[in-house]
């Protein structure tokens, strides 16, 4: 199955960056096509934006059992939305979404010929859990992950699959640079969950470098995006990709 997407070309007829990212749990990539097109014509951030093409796949749509098994866009399934519930995500669902976004990436680089390092992956709530792991999942080193509220899915660090991926992980791939922000009042992702995910993947793990993850906490904001995020989210792409 070919993940399906929507399209931003920028302001530029030269393409040399992208930006994959992928939206919550029950969304489109409306929201956050509106977000962008944004960022592409603002005169704070058009600049960084001018040849940067934007990827926003739509994800399957698939039951969510702790939505009573309602069928709804989903990148995996979530069996609980308590927290102190074990082995509570989809991890086959969560592992072939990232499969379909690898096979995307590859698909957009060889369309655009963007240069390994030009691609950043990002996402919101799933979509940023999604993109903590990707650099596991692709071929080639991308540029950055860009994870916006989101959280830790691996049920533990010794699961076969996880560990058969780090064995492969290369040190490039677990150099590239992070940014995470995530707010101190959301009611669905914790200040605790969001730090605890952090040093999952730095520490209990190691298959991000600490000292190139930036981990960013908005004062007050709960469960979505920021005007400063925003803008310390576009201040990392630059660095990324100019």
């Amino acid at each position: 199955m070919k993940l399906k997407y929507e399209k931003l070309l920028p302001r530029s007829s030269i393409i040399k960056n992208c930006i994959l990212f992928m939206h919550g749990l029950g969304d489109t990539p409306a929201g956050f096509g509106s977000l962008f097109k944004h960022l592409q014509t603002s005169p704070e951030t058009a600049k960084i934006f001018e040849n940067t093409v934007i990827i926003l796949p739509y994800s399957p749509k698939q039951a969510v059992t702790a939505n009573g098994g309602y069928v709804m866009p989903s990148w995996f399934d979530i069996k609980s939305f308590n927290s102190d519930e074990p082995n509570r995500y989809g991890l086959d669902q969560y592992t072939k979404s990232l499969e379909m976004v690898t096979d995307l990436v590859s698909d957009v680089q060889q369309e655009y010929q963007i240069e390994n390092g030009k691609f950043i992956i990002g996402g919101f709530s799933q979509g940023g859990s999604l993109s903590l792991s990707s650099n596991l999942f692709m071929k080639e080193k991308i540029g950055g992950v860009i994870c916006l509220s989101g959280f830790n899915v691996w049920d533990s660090p010794s699961n076969p699959q996880l560990v058969s991926y780090l064995e492969q992980l290369s040190p490039e791939a677990k150099n590239i640079p992070v940014f995470h922000g995530t707010g101190d009042s959301d009611p669905l992702i914790s200040l605790k969950r969001a730090t605890d995910t952090k040093e999952f993947f730095t520490k209990t793990i190691n298959s991000l470098n600490a000292e190139n993850y930036s981990f960013n906490i908005y004062e007050d904001v709960a469960h979505h995006t920021d005007p400063e995020e925003l803008s310390q989210m576009s201040e990392f792409v630059d660095k990324v990709f100019n």
